[in-house]
């Protein structure tokens, strides 16, 4: 076994025992979906208001927070197929925030850059 599949399979078991704590708790996808897409406006904030000076340090909070919303996007949709409670409205909602999420983030930070 390498080490290398010895952390995924390490980062596995945390990521289903999250996922599994979050689906008993009855937490919503949505619920996770939204937060998701305010971290990530919460992140072009932080990419739109870098100045010259601090550019540098605003990049790297900004890179954290998109790590953060990553977070979220990788568990709602596993906490849904976990507590059973996936319908259409679920999964649009889920696409649409996901992408317009990412695209607000990468035009503000190109637009204001």
């Amino acid at each position: 076994m390498t080490w290398t599949s010895a952390f995924g399979r390490t980062c596995g078991r945390l990521l289903y025992a999250i996922v599994n704590r979050m689906a008993l708790a009855r937490i919503s996808p949505n619920v996770l979906t939204f937060m998701g897409l305010v971290i990530n406006v919460v992140a072009a904030l932080l990419f739109g208001y870098a100045t010259g000076e601090t550019q540098r340090r605003m990049f790297f909070y900004a890179g954290l927070v998109v790590f953060a919303a990553g977070f979220f996007d990788l568990v709602d949709g596993r906490v849904a197929r976990s507590s059973i409670r996936l319908w259409t409205g679920t999964v649009t909602l889920h696409c649409f925030l996901d992408c317009w999420s990412s695209t607000r983030a990468a035009t503000v930070s190109f637009t204001l850059c």
